[in-house]
């Protein structure tokens, strides 16, 4: 007899930053309690290589359990055109060729931001099976800018994404859209929207339980004296991410503050800032020559980044673009370290709400600077709040992850 199957796809072409947690919680949730459904996971083909270097064994429930790899070649055909909605049609032919294939009931997208025009055609209406997905940046965060030109600017954008969701919303086999972190906006895009209320809270999940490799010495390592307070800037670097204020703000440091830091940048830098950020150290240590400076591009495995966290002193957030959240803070709240954050915006919010740190002007160097200069004057127990706790609690994988499969599935006690 022919076993029938439900059957969920979770598609994900991106492996950086949050994507690959993202995958690795639903997939450890599917094991644990177990849950009843075939899942399949099309993504990026280094993923169960990914799996391997975290340290993260899979165990196969046999045809419960499909891998599928997108091909590189297929990959590069795909994303080797200029046109957004060209290479997200594309991507959806093949989601839904595999999703045929496999009689899938349900589709998760990792990110759906760039499905948004697909979603409401013709051919993502007629599809078979159910959607949902991830929205980032959605667009009552969008800050409204200073002035007559600014404010206009603003509220275009803010329009034309706007236009964009009641167009995506109009896809009858669209379940949920998740907002991570953010109930406010989750809540206003329902009151807006109101013919569909789909969109859905979602906690940007913590990854508490993250097996390490073996721990090493942050300071040995980098040749960091025990005297100095290490300032972390962790995560891809663009001027997006307040590199070049965070540079700029150590020239208002005096020379004996300068001389008790560090800041250590632990990322890849995007290819065409390279040389803006190498040249803005050299031109910030000519200036201070006191404050050490640090850049560190190499691969850092998911199972080093806790001994990272724990073993530095504050964290950098010095974001310009506020209105999505950031593993990032999750990170920092686990390991019990303040920031240095914006002061607007979803990632403001939040760091205002649990307590998290400092909020600054991120495009102002000089109040970074001051916000460093009040940390190292500051007692260093109340730098750790109750709040972390309270954010770690609130972003539980498993939280995420149910969340994510309650649309669709129901749960069975797990009977090995």
């Amino acid at each position: 007899m022919v076993k029938i199957w439900n059957t969920m796809l979770i598609y994900e072409k991106n492996l950086s930053g949050h994507n690959f947690e993202y995958l690795y919680h639903l997939l450890t949730y599917w094991y644990e309690p177990r849950v009843n459904c075939r899942l399949i996971f099309l993504v990026h083909h280094d993923f169960p290589q990914m799996l391997k270097n975290n340290l993260i064994e899979i165990e196969r429930r046999s045809e419960e359990l499909i891998i599928l790899p997108i091909d590189a070649k297929r990959l590069r055909q795909i994303n080797n055109h200029k046109s957004v909605n060209v290479i997200s049609y594309n991507e959806f032919l093949m989601i839904r060729e595999i999703a045929n294939k496999y009689n899938v009931n349900h589709c998760f997208f990792g990110q759906i931001n760039s499905f948004q025009g697909i979603l409401g055609l013709e051919v993502a209406r007629k599809v078979h099976f159910s959607i949902s997905g991830i929205l980032f940046k959605p667009y009552p965060r969008i800050p409204i800018r200073q002035g007559f030109k600014g404010a206009l600017i603003s509220n275009l954008d803010r329009l034309r994404r706007k236009l964009r969701l009641i167009w995506m919303a109009r896809n009858r086999r669209l379940k949920s859209i998740f907002v991570l972190n953010d109930r406010f906006a989750a809540a206003y895009l329902n009151r807006t929207l109101k013919r569909r209320k789909i969109f859905k809270y979602l906690a940007d999940p913590v990854w508490s339980q993250i097996q390490q490799s073996e721990t090493f010495d942050l300071r040995k390592k980098y040749t960091i004296g025990c005297d100095r307070f290490i300032f972390l800037h962790f995560g891809s670097l663009s001027i997006r991410k307040g590199v070049l204020e965070t540079l700029e703000a150590l020239k208002f440091l005096n020379e004996d503050t300068a001389s008790k830091i560090t800041v250590l940048f632990i990322g890849r830098v995007v290819e065409n800032f390279k040389v803006t950020v190498q040249n803005k150290i050299l031109e910030t240590i000519k200036v201070n020559p006191k404050v050490q400076i640090e850049l560190d591009e190499r691969f850092i495995p998911h199972s080093a980044i806790r001994s990272i966290f724990d073993q530095c002193d504050c964290v950098l957030l010095p974001y310009h673009f506020v209105q999505a959240s950031s593993g990032i803070l999750g990170h920092a709240a686990l390991s019990e370290k303040c920031v240095i954050g914006p002061d607007r915006g979803l990632l403001g919010t939040l760091i205002k709400e649990y307590d998290l740190g400092y909020r600054v002007n991120t495009f102002s160097p000089r109040r970074i600077a001051e916000a460093m200069e009040l940390i190292l004057s500051d007692d260093r127990n109340k730098l750790v709040t109750e709040g972390m706790k309270r954010y770690v609690e609130r972003s539980s994988p498993r939280i995420f992850a149910e969340t994510i499969f309650s649309d669709f599935l129901e749960k069975h006690e797990r009977s090995r």
